[in-house]
């Protein structure tokens, strides 16, 4: 939330210099009054100092979405996406959501609407109590959004993370208006794996090759040279094995993953003809104490069809069983090869040996990203790496001093 700070005084000076004129601006500068800033933005006044002795008032003003922080969200196990609506099954979008508030959310980059397969992205919610500011915020970690407000117009757009640049400069070497710029390289938030955890049906661990449920990332002491030669050559190799390999254990994994859904597409069929079975044999007994042969008769042909159709459903589902159970063999030895600990080479040597494994333990720094709304693996994935990316090496803050500054964006 942008904040400005401005000084108010009671009283002017005249165009001629001679006599103070009673600022008319003065006494209209109450608590939680808008000001809007060049036409373009609203502010909310949030607090006023007045000097008795100066004749001012130093006021504090918050960005117009500061509103929000008065709004409060309350609901339970619901699921948020960013613009279409599912209330059967108690999926809100955030677009409808903010109509409630009269905001509208004018554009969205597709990144964040949609998955991969044009299906639209769902965080699940188990419990909301809080601001919408912070519900907000929130949505925002978990969608992977920048949230620009048009105070004005009470319109937002949201602008995915992974589209904005890598680096952000700003130059101001112009004129000498640097006085100073201080670097500062923290290491504490460093780690080199990451656990993730999503909701409780997620299996993360089985959408990662070798079977993980983190990821890892040891570049930074790589590019330091704090690790031995053979352990940088150790981990190369690894990397290099693991790009190898990771087209067939993907191929496997999708065929897998197609053969589950067919699999649950047979289970209901099943489910289905075993229902049909259990009511032609209620509908039989019933004709036979009836004495309606006929009907009988024919519902003894429908039956014996259902039987059939079930006996072949049946079989279908064995081996598919059998099929995914190779499957998983096949995946489960390809993750083997993908462990530090059972790695291979080419030749089937082991990459790492007792003494690098041993001196990895040194370098692992460990974090977990748990968060239940994710209900899709792949979207955990891609924040996890991002969450990774962003901390597998040491903060860098930098402090300028700058003189005149404001003078020159003006100019």
């Amino acid at each position: 939330v942008d904040k400005i700070t401005l000084k108010i005084e009671k009283y002017l000076i005249s165009q001629d210099g001679k006599r103070k004129i009673e600022n008319p601006v003065y006494n209209e500068i109450k608590p939680k009054r808008y000001l809007l800033l060049n036409d373009e933005e609203y502010f909310i006044i949030e607090s006023i100092k007045e000097s008795k002795v100066t004749g001012t008032k130093e006021i504090t003003a918050l960005s117009g979405e500061q509103i929000l922080n008065n709004r409060l969200i309350d609901m339970e196990d619901f699921g948020v996406q960013i613009m279409e609506d599912d209330i059967e099954n108690g999926v809100y979008s955030l677009k409808s959501l903010l109509k409630e508030l009269n905001w509208d959310l004018e554009y969205a980059d597709d990144e964040i609407i949609y998955n991969e397969d044009k299906s639209p992205k769902l965080r699940w919610q188990q419990s909301v109590c809080t601001s919408w500011i912070e519900f907000m915020k929130q949505l925002a970690d978990e969608f992977n959004f920048i949230p620009i407000y048009d105070t004005l117009n009470r319109k937002v757009s949201l602008l995915s993370i992974n589209s904005m640049g890598e680096e952000i400069k700003i130059c101001l070497s112009k004129d000498n208006y640097i006085r100073s710029k201080e670097k500062t390289k923290n290491s504490e938030e460093l780690i080199t794996l990451l656990k993730l955890k999503g909701s409780e049906e997620l299996d993360i661990a089985s959408h990662i090759l070798g079977g993980y449920d983190f990821l890892m990332d040891f570049s930074y002491f790589k590019e330091t040279k704090e690790m031995s030669d053979n352990l940088i050559n150790d981990l190369n190799k690894y990397e290099e094995m693991i790009a190898i390999r990771t087209p067939q254990w993907q191929s496997l994994v999708s065929e897998k993953v197609e053969k589950e859904t067919e699999l649950g597409l047979l289970r209901t069929r099943w489910q289905m003809s075993i229902s049909s079975i259990d009511c032609y044999k209620s509908l039989i007994n019933r004709y036979v104490l009836n004495e309606m042969v006929i009907e009988e008769n024919e519902t003894r042909v429908l039956l014996s069809e259902e039987l059939d159709k079930e006996l072949l459903l049946r079989l279908q589902i064995e081996d598919l069983i059998e099929e995914i159970t190779l499957l998983e063999e096949s995946i489960n030895n390809i993750n083997l090869l993908c462990r530090f600990e059972t790695c291979t080479d080419e030749n089937g040597e082991l990459v790492f040996n007792e003494e690098t494994l041993n001196e990895l333990l040194e370098f692992i720094f460990v974090d977990i990203y748990q968060d239940d709304s994710f209900v899709n693996a792949n979207e955990l994935l891609e924040k996890g790496k991002n969450i990774l990316t962003e901390r597998c090496k040491p903060t860098i803050q930098i402090d300028i001093n700058s003189i005149n500054f404001l003078h020159r964006v003006i100019d």
